[in-house]
């Protein structure tokens, strides 16, 4: 009920703001996704029926309404729903139906009094990079305010969001004692002729005495043709504001070549998120959002590394992934409309106690991609993993024989 009233207060503001401009254009669009994710021998243990084979289906969609007004002022909305059907893994009901919600609800003003200064305020999305510190997963969006700044040379940000409403005039205090907060900026400049941009960050998250900080920096882009790279280094600091201070770290580094004659790609990518001996230490790594971690600008249309990793570890989401290395190789081959990606990825621990071996696993993944009339894409992603003995340790996972999953997907746009 909160939220209905919030969203109706937002869509108010906005047409307040908006009923002294003349309306300049109406557009309309949005997205409909569907996947099947399917999985065998998630206990890696053949001899256990009951979890040898398991199925669910997923569904995304969402409409998008731009309107765009006189003097740079844009008002957007998207309502939509996504959830599981059938019977998903973890569940305690046959059924997931989603249930339709406002995912974005904002208002833009584009280069105030001439400037290159824009405002965004309402309900919109987060994302910075690949999820590494910060991504709320796409669909939901956080409320808040955003102050952006675009030129040639440079893009800023200056950000606040509220993540927890605490009291207010519908729940009690009671109910809720404090707000949680994040706020931050974000700097990107662009070099070389714009092919490659250099970002540094600040994160600051708040609630209670629980105050971690996240510092980053970030490049991508080309520096030599053809030769792309992606680095990212983030740190967290701060205060849990109990028994410790905030010590965990975050990596990526990714090379990609492209064979321009052929448009084949080769590449790989090491990427790395701290542990602690006792999860939840000092030394353990949390994105500010707690949200999913994407690798490689989402290859297999879905979170996370490969399809096996994702359903038998981690339930498809990969959310604030902590104490893992990763290691990836892959080659990639365009033809359009069609897309064939090969992966071999090796993970492990990023710590672990006494003489607890740091293998997880080792996966290889293969992707196909089609895409129809640039509207329709239809997918599929499928990894056999092979179990390391560094899974001992986890309580229904040192059965030792190999896993596998896929996914199949379609994705049909419209405007």
């Amino acid at each position: 009920m909160r939220e209905k009233i919030a969203l109706v207060m937002i869509m108010g503001v906005l047409l307040i703001l908006t009923s002294s401009v003349s309306a300049a254009d109406v557009s309309v669009g949005g997205r409909v996704c569907y996947w099947n994710f399917m999985w065998r021998n998630s206990d890696f243990n053949s001899e256990n029926d009951s979890l040898d084979y398991d199925t669910y289906h997923a569904l995304s969609l969402w409409a998008d309404v731009k309107a765009e007004f006189e003097h740079g002022i844009t008002a957007f909305i998207r309502p939509g729903s996504f959830g599981n059907f059938g019977n998903p893994q973890l569940s305690t009901s046959v059924s997931g139906d989603p249930t339709p919600a406002w995912f974005h609800v904002y208002l833009d003003v584009a280069e105030m009094f001439g400037s290159p200064i824009s405002l965004r305020v309402g309900k919109q999305t987060v994302l910075y990079g690949d999820g590494l510190v910060a991504w709320d997963g796409g669909a939901e969006g956080r409320t808040g305010i955003k102050v952006s700044m675009n030129t040639d040379m440079m893009d800023a940000d200056i950000f606040a969001y509220r993540l927890i409403e605490g009291g207010g005039f519908i729940h009690p205090p009671a109910t809720i004692d404090k707000d949680e907060n994040i706020m931050g900026a974000y700097l990107t400049t662009h070099i070389m002729g714009g092919y490659t941009d250099i970002s540094a960050y600040f994160f600051n998250r708040t609630y209670f005495n629980d105050k971690p900080i996240w510092v980053g920096v970030r490049t991508t882009g080309y520096f030599i043709p053809y030769l792309g790279h992606k680095l990212e280094f983030v740190k967290m600091m701060g205060s849990n504001g109990d028994d410790f201070d905030y010590n965990g770290k975050a990596f990526i580094a990714q090379l990609k070549y492209t064979i321009p004659s052929i448009l084949l790609t080769f590449g790989g990518a090491y990427v790395s998120f701290s542990g602690d001996t006792i999860y939840g230490g000092e030394n353990e790594y949390h994105n500010a959002l707690m949200g999913p971690y994407v690798f490689d600008d989402n290859f297999n249309s879905y979170f996370g590394f490969g399809p096996a990793y994702n359903q038998l570890m981690t339930y498809n989401l990969c959310t604030d992934p902590s104490n893992l290395d990763v290691i990836n190789a892959h080659v990639l081959y365009y033809a359009k409309p069609l897309v064939l990606r090969a992966d071999y990825f090796m993970y492990s621990f990023n710590k672990v106690v006494g003489d607890v071996e740091k293998s997880i696993g080792n996966e290889i993944v293969l992707t196909l991609i089609y895409k129809y009339m640039e509207t329709i894409a239809f997918g599929f992603c499928g990894g056999y993993f092979m179990p390391g003995d560094g899974l001992k340790i986890i309580p229904g996972k040192d059965g030792g024989d190999a896993g596998m999953a896929c996914q199949i997907f379609t994705s049909l746009g419209f405007d």
